[in-house]
C-alpha cells in the first residue's frame, strides 16, 4: 500500500517505487502533487481503476505504471497532461479505447499501451504518427495502420435500400 501521507507532498518533483510489491489503488488524492514530473510505479500490484484526477499532475513529463493489475480504461483525462513525455501502462488489465485526447500531448515521444485488453481504432494524429507496433502489440481487438501491425478498420457500408 502506499502510504497516504506521500499525496500530501505537493512539492515533490520524483517519485520512484518501481519493483516495492505495492498493493492497491491509487489515492484520488494524486492529482495534489501539482509539481510532479516523474512518477515511477511500475512492477508492483496496484489495482483498481487509474483515478480521473491524475489529471491534476500537470508537470508531469514521465509516467509509468506498467506492469500492475491496473483495470477499466485509459482516463480521458490523460490528454490534459500537455508535458507528458512518456507514458508507460504495458502489461496491466485495461480495457476500453485508446482516448482519441491523447492526440493532443505534442511532447510524448513514448507510448507502450501493449499487452492489455484495448479495443478500437488506434488514434492517427499528434504523436501517434511517430509510434509504431511494438506500443500496441497483444491487445486484440484493436485496430488501425497497416504499420502498426493490427487489423485495418473496418469500414460499415450502409445498404441503403431505394423507395420504389
Amino acid at each position: 500500500m502506499i502510504p497516504s501521507s506521500l499525496w500530501s507532498l505537493t512539492y515533490i518533483l520524483e517519485i520512484y517505487l518501481s519493483s516495492n510489491s505495492l498493493s492497491g489503488p491509487l489515492s484520488l488524492e494524486i492529482g495534489n502533487l501539482k509539481v510532479l514530473r516523474v512518477l515511477e510505479l511500475s512492477t508492483n500490484q496496484l489495482s483498481g481503476h487509474i483515478p480521473t484526477t491524475i489529471d491534476g499532475l500537470k508537470d508531469i513529463a514521465n509516467l509509468s505504471l506498467a506492469d500492475n493489475h491496473f483495470q477499466g480504461s485509459i482516463p480521458e483525462s490523460f490528454g490534459e497532461l500537455l508535458s507528458l513525455e512518456f507514458l508507460d501502462l504495458s502489461s496491466n488489465n485495461l480495457s476500453g479505447e485508446i482516448p482519441k485526447s491523447l492526440e493532443a500531448l505534442s511532447y510524448l515521444k513514448y507510448l507502450n499501451v501493449s499487452f492489455n485488453r484495448l479495443r478500437g481504432k488506434i488514434p492517427v494524429g499528434g504523436p501517434f504518427v511517430h509510434f509504431f507496433a511494438a506500443s500496441f502489440m497483444s491487445n486484440d481487438e484493436l485496430c488501425g495502420e497497416l504499420r502498426l501491425q493490427v487489423p485495418p478498420v473496418k469500414k460499415v457500408i450502409l445498404d441503403q435500400k431505394r423507395p420504389q
